[in-house]
């Protein structure tokens, strides 16, 4: 089965020709129906941990690769646990319907797909009001619940970003963050609370963008 799985990636990234590592695109916690855009390379070096000392939860590098302005697909490695052999996780998005006129858009996709064939798929919809996006759906967990996914955030015209969202269940958070981007490098920073209680964790994204053209808002 691991033989089988390393060889469908091999053969996406021969294929393509590029390095493929990614996670969806969304706010701190959630998805959204935000894609790469069409062309677009996005390399995503994303931390995690706790404020005393700085300590280290996760340090993961995900990247993305827009295969049209509707799909995007991309691989994740953890390297907090490189040590004990993490795996490969694959994540793809597709736009089902997108009505500018409405300010509307809906996607479908899937992420941490892993060599046993698990994954979390999730259906997310996004509305937005000029001023503010507000984001909903669901996500299905690996155990089978079903859990729902809720943001608000705003986008200003110099490029930042403020935002907040939460994945329902006692295993996910809730959080808020604020971060800045133009067409090459973006930052995004903020923290996220437990929902079944605990210590809050602080998380940080560094986002570089290689292609000519601008990711899908």
């Amino acid at each position: 089965m691991k033989k089988g799985f390393y060889g469908i990636i091999i053969c996406i990234m021969a294929l393509l020709s590029i390095p493929a590592f990614g996670c969806y695109g969304g706010l701190l916690v959630i998805p959204t129906t935000d894609t790469a855009g069409d062309g677009n390379f996005m390399i995503d070096l994303h931390w995690e941990g706790w404020g005393d000392g700085l300590k280290e939860k996760h340090t993961i590098i995900n990247t993305q690769f827009g295969v049209t302005d509707r799909f995007e697909f991309g691989i994740d490695f953890n390297l907090k646990v490189r040590e004990t052999g993490a795996t490969p996780l694959f994540n793809a998005k597709y736009i089902l319907v997108d009505r500018e006129d409405w300010g509307l858009t809906l996607a479908a996709g899937i992420y941490n797909l892993n060599q046993d064939g698990e994954l979390m798929p999730y259906l997310i919809a996004t509305k937005d009001f000029r001023h503010f996006r507000v984001h909903g759906g669901v996500q299905r967990e690996y155990d089978g619940a079903t859990h729902y996914i809720v943001g608000v955030d705003k986008i200003t015209e110099n490029g930042w970003q403020l935002c907040v969202d939460r994945i329902s269940g006692e295993e996910n958070y809730l959080s808020c963050g604020v971060g800045w981007a133009n067409d090459v490098v973006g930052f995004m920073g903020g923290c996220q609370w437990p929902n079944g209680g605990g210590t809050p964790e602080l998380v940080f994204h560094v986002i570089i963008t290689l292609g000519m053209k601008k990711p899908r808002v």
